[in-house]
């Protein structure tokens, strides 16, 4: 599903088939701030886009990080012969994070996506978007 704020990336050229297809991986942040994207929680895809990679590389990136997570030191090493421009775009830490709950009650289910923020001096987190959606679970076909 497209988000309204997602619908405007078209304002930038992107088609709408390409806007549907980023979808589940593009959040826009109100934040004026540039974010890298946290090489221990990305998916494969947004990892190969923001590095400038193929999907095969960063899924091996993402299988490394399942056994011991990304240190600006390891990243470095992982990325000797990326661009910089690639390494550029990427981080081992976040500010920001998508939690997602789900809660089912008999043929009920509430489903819950949070935007959150950390603030990295006080740690406090702060909600920035809550989206609910609840349903009635659909008969399997």
């Amino acid at each position: 599903m497209v988000t309204q704020k997602q619908a405007q990336l078209s304002w930038l050229g992107v088609a709408p088939d390409a806007i549907r297809a980023l979808a589940p991986y593009v959040v826009l942040l109100e934040s004026g701030t540039a974010v890298k994207v946290n090489l221990n929680t990305a998916s494969r895809e947004v990892i190969a886009a923001a590095a400038g990679i193929d999907v095969g590389r960063a899924e091996r990136l993402v299988q490394t990080r399942q056994r011991e997570p990304f240190t600006a030191a390891t990243m470095q090493t992982a990325l000797r012969d990326v661009d910089n421009a690639g390494k550029a775009n990427l981080g081992v830490n976040s500010s920001f994070f998508e939690v997602r709950g789900r809660l089912r009650l008999g043929t009920r289910v509430l489903e819950q996506i949070s935007l959150v923020e950390r603030a990295p001096t006080t740690r406090n987190v702060v909600v920035l978007r809550r989206e609910r959606v609840s349903s009635l679970d659909q008969p399997a076909s």
